[in-house]
Parts: C-alpha cells; sequence; structure tokens
C-alpha cells in the first residue's frame, strides 16, 4: 500500500510543476505591466510635465517647455541603434536641477528597466551620461525616452518618442 502511494505521489510531481509554472509565468505577464504602469501613474501624479515639441530624436534634438523652464535632449550618435553605446546630453533653462535620470522604455514591448542617471557637468546647464538601447528582434522599434529631475524638491518630467533599429 506503501508503494501506491508513493507512485501516485511520483505521477502527480510533473503536474505540480506545471500548475506552479504557469502561476509564475502569469505572475509575471500581468505583474509586470501591472508594476509598470502603477510607476509611470505614480511619476505623472507627482511632477511637472514639460511640454514636448514635434520632434525625432533619433535624427536630432528634442525639446520640452513649461513656462519659463525648458529642457533640451539629445543622444548621440545618430541613428540610434540598440546594442551601441549612446552618449545622452541634456540642456536645462529657467531651472537648476539637483538631479537628473533618464529611462529608455519600449512604447509596445517591455525591454526591461534602462535607468540612466545623467550627471552635471560642472560650471554649465547641461547633464550627461552613457547609455544603451536593448536588443529588439523585431527590427525597428517605437522607444520613449523619459527624463526626470529634480529641483526645488519638485519632480520635473517629460518624454519623447523615437524609432531605432
Amino acid at each position: 500500500m506503501h508503494d501506491q502511494d508513493s507512485s501516485k505521489l511520483q505521477h502527480l510531481k510533473p503536474v505540480l510543476f506545471v500548475f506552479l509554472l504557469v502561476i509564475v509565468l502569469g505572475g509575471l505577464m500581468f505583474g509586470v505591466p501591472y508594476y509598470q504602469n502603477s510607476q509611470q501613474q505614480l511619476r505623472a501624479s507627482d511632477a511637472v510635465f514639460l511640454n514636448p515639441l514635434p520632434c525625432d530624436l533619433s535624427s536630432g534634438d528634442c525639446v520640452a517647455l513649461r513656462g519659463d523652464i525648458s529642457m533640451r535632449l539629445s543622444i548621440t550618435p545618430q541613428p540610434l541603434v540598440s546594442l551601441q553605446p549612446l552618449t545622452a546630453r541634456l540642456t536645462l533653462e529657467g531651472i537648476v536641477a539637483d538631479e537628473v535620470l533618464l529611462e529608455l522604455e519600449g512604447v509596445d514591448m517591455y525591454m526591461g528597466l534602462n535607468q540612466t542617471r545623467l550627471d552635471p557637468i560642472p560650471s554649465s546647464r547641461h547633464w550627461q551620461g552613457e547609455t544603451e538601447l536593448a536588443v529588439c528582434t523585431t527590427g525597428t522599434m517605437r522607444w520613449r525616452a523619459r527624463v526626470t529631475f529634480l529641483a526645488n524638491e519638485q519632480i520635473y518630467s517629460s518624454h519623447f518618442e523615437f524609432d531605432a533599429q
């Protein structure tokens, strides 16, 4: 009788494994987008949003404005290509930032966490950092460059969308 119980447990192990795998994968499929969306809502609710002007970050600078405050973002070398070292440079006018963060995220596909803290360039209004785009097997992909900075205990934010291979 003990051998029958042991045999039944052996048959249940693959079923339990598949069940647990489905639970974990389902949690990842629904949990990651939920987390990403909640982080975007948190940033949006706390931040003063600078309005981006029409641009193509893959071929030139992008500008966002709000009142007397402006930001200009450039990422080089252009055109922007995945898995290539990129230099991001931000220029701020009308405000002095304490810290600056650049996030590169896939618009239609989660590509992992890609955050780069930009460093101030001494005696200037410029911030700079190194980053790269994750590889995407689908060819050309839509990306969003989100800039968030802290100034006078207030969070400011804007974003620019672009295509890259």
